[in-house]
């Protein structure tokens, strides 16, 4: 909360991919240094993003893609590739 107007401060998209998006979820079916791994080439990329191109709709789909990778990638991993 901001204490000069009671509100909540915005959350941000640097603060969501800093501490939100790619944490390490527990237990990925044994894979956690291949999950850990792919989370941080994954924050790295959306940190990248983030200092190289305007806060926009672009931007946002960007990171949202990247998270829907990880997302993919976390399946990958707990199916075995079935």
């Amino acid at each position: 909360m901001s204490a000069a107007t009671g509100t909540a401060a915005p959350i941000t998209n640097l603060w969501r991919v800093q501490n939100l998006w790619f944490r390490i979820p527990p237990g990925v079916n044994g894979n956690a240094a291949a999950a850990a791994a792919i989370r941080q080439k994954a924050k790295e990329l959306s940190l990248a993003i983030l200092a190289h191109t305007k806060n926009s709709a672009d931007q946002t789909a960007a990171l949202r893609k990247v998270r829907e990778a990880v997302a993919t990638c976390d399946m990958a991993l707990f199916c075995g590739g079935e």
